[in-house]
């Protein structure tokens, strides 16, 4: 299955807005997360903000940090169900 560009999209700012979330929730700053996976701040925000994606490994190595799966980063908002 090859996914259109906007499908793409859609899959990056999903995956940053978990992370994101995670990160925040765990206390991290960006730039002191950034450093732990061995990135630079702007390559890191822009991973965040759906600009760009992470390597599987930079993906598994976030993972790992917040203690979440892959499935978790995928699936957002299946954070907040899980708080109610």
């Amino acid at each position: 299955m090859v996914l259109k560009e906007e499908e793409y999209q859609e899959m990056r700012e999903k995956i940053g807005r978990g992370i994101k979330i995670r990160r925040l929730r765990k206390g991290f700053r960006q730039i002191e997360f950034a450093k732990k996976v061995g990135l630079s701040q702007t390559h890191f925000s822009n991973a965040e903000n759906g600009h760009v994606m992470l390597s599987l490994k930079k993906m598994f190595e976030v993972a790992e940090l917040l203690e979440c799966t892959m499935d978790d980063l995928l699936h957002p908002d299946r954070y907040f169900e899980s708080m109610r």
